[in-house]
């Protein structure tokens, strides 16, 4: 996903994706989904375009690497990665995550909890990350404190809220009044406005004048000063914003007992690796325990980006917004089902194999009448099987029923999703020498085998046949 130019979701589109292999330490992820965040909507409306320029060296739009959490299948491994294998899920931080495939430093990566769908994962890795980080690593959050969460409806809000939860915080959260009913139905005792500067009269008398011991702060303006008014004596403030933020000096002139925190979680991650690897390997465990959920979604397939950034826009979701990439329309080779390829043991038939298990393909079913004899074709499928595809061979004569009955009934394991046809037998003379038995003999594999695949897959909802035909008929031999 690419921005032609600052301005808005308009300018959002696809371009074609350039893979490489991934570099040492990094690992290649076929995403399957992404989530939203309030910087891709910054990025989008050019807030940022002067601190990208002036400290990134990015000057034009189409230079940003959209996106910065996902999650998917490892489907490559640069030297030196431990502790992943081919075909992983996982998800991950990263630049660049609105897109089909991503490369990202392995340190960055975490195994997707089995509890957790792809979109759900997806959703995780930033807002849990930045929410724990400025609440556990920061502020040192304990059972008992008081903590104001502004946007509690919000991504990194729904993450403060749990984690204030599970530490056994006593919660005051803000909101637009639309989204006050979702947040008390979570038990939150205390829901205020985030449109007005009211929550800082009812936090006073709630408190008996007391205030809170934690802010954790998204808003800008005039709601910073007013959030500052709440904290308790030697309170701590944690500002997660982007723009229109406090320094440090502003903050201690204003309360120098209140101890500031001004942190960006994809900084913290690559100043610090570690500290980020620690941190999601917590979440990770924190949520096959059941002590974390993920935050409501709204999915968008990706093919609507558009969309799913004007809606962000609105700000009138909760929890966070997904895209889906599994959806994509011109999405059709897929690691679940199994592909099948006549013909598939002859150097064309390999080369298809390994064009198809490039694009994700995690079954192939490969049928020829030697099976796989020759070097060439145990080579390719052995590396094809070190790269994560399951491979079956199978001996068959693609013109006679029996025999694509029999691969039919094996394609029945697995949800049978496309077919490429490229048997054929060489059968070449000049055309006086062919007689009617070596016409059948070159014709059989070509015309009667489409012809008893197409017959016995016809109530199959298959993504694809592909019949492959031979140019030399046209061409000739050299």
């Amino acid at each position: 996903l690419k921005l032609s130019e600052y301005g808005g979701p308009e300018n959002l589109y696809f371009s074609n994706l350039e893979r490489r292999p991934p570099d040492t330490g990094e690992v290649e992820i076929e995403v399957i989904a992404a989530a939203l965040n309030f910087r891709d909507i910054m990025n989008t409306l050019g807030m940022l375009k002067d601190y990208y320029a002036q400290h990134l060296n990015i000057r034009f739009a189409s230079e940003l690497r959209l996106g910065f959490e996902c999650a998917g299948r490892i489907v490559a491994l640069g030297e030196g990665v431990n502790g992943f294998e081919i075909g992983d899920e996982v998800m991950a931080d990263t630049e660049g995550a609105f897109a089909s495939f991503v490369n990202v430093d392995a340190c960055k990566v975490m195994h997707k909890p089995s509890c957790l769908s792809m979109s759900e994962a997806a959703s995780i890795p930033t807002v849990f990350s930045a929410a724990y980080y400025g609440l556990h690593e920061l502020a040192d959050m304990k059972a008992g404190e008081k903590i104001l969460i502004h946007a509690a409806a919000g991504g990194v809000g729904q993450a403060a809220v749990q984690l204030a939860k599970s530490a056994g915080a006593q919660i005051f959260a803000t909101a637009s009044p639309e989204k006050w009913d979702f947040l008390k139905s979570q038990g939150i005792p205390f829901v205020m406005n985030s449109r007005n500067s009211d929550f800082t009269s009812e936090i006073m008398k709630i408190t008996d004048g007391k205030g809170v011991d934690i802010v954790l702060n998204s808003l800008s303006g005039n709601f910073i000063e007013k959030s500052f008014s709440v904290l308790a004596q030697g309170g701590r403030f944690v500002e997660i914003g982007k723009t229109d933020v406090w320094d440090a000096e502003t903050a201690e002139a204003f309360r120098p007992d209140v101890t500031y925190y001004l942190f960006d979680m994809g900084e913290v991650t690559s100043e610090d690796p570690k500290t980020g690897s620690d941190i999601l390997a917590h979440l990770k465990k924190s949520f096959e325990e059941g002590k974390l959920k993920p935050p409501p979604l709204k999915i968008f397939a990706a093919t609507h980006a558009v969309d799913a950034f004007r809606y962000m826009l609105l700000a009138k979701h909760i929890g966070k917004i997904v895209l889906d990439f599994d959806a994509m329309a011109d999405k059709l080779i897929r690691k679940e089902g199994i592909y099948l390829i006549t013909g598939g043991l002859g150097g064309l038939g390999l080369k298809i194999s390994q064009w198809l298990a490039e694009q994700g393909a995690g079954h192939l079913l490969l049928a020829g009448r030697s099976g796989a004899n020759s070097e060439q074709a145990k080579l390719v499928i052995s590396e094809l099987e070190a790269a994560g595809t399951c491979v079956k061979v199978v001996k068959a004569d693609i013109s006679k029923a029996n025999d694509v009955k029999n691969i039919l009934n094996i394609c029945e394991e697995k949800c049978l999703r496309g077919i490429i046809h490229a048997a054929g037998i060489l059968e070449d003379s000049v055309l006086q020498r062919l007689d009617a038995s070596r016409f059948a003999m070159a014709m059989a594999p070509k015309v009667r085998g489409a012809w008893l695949l197409h017959r016995m897959t016809a109530n199959m909802k298959l993504d694809f046949f592909v019949c492959f035909s031979s140019s030399t008929s046209i061409l000739g031999y050299g």
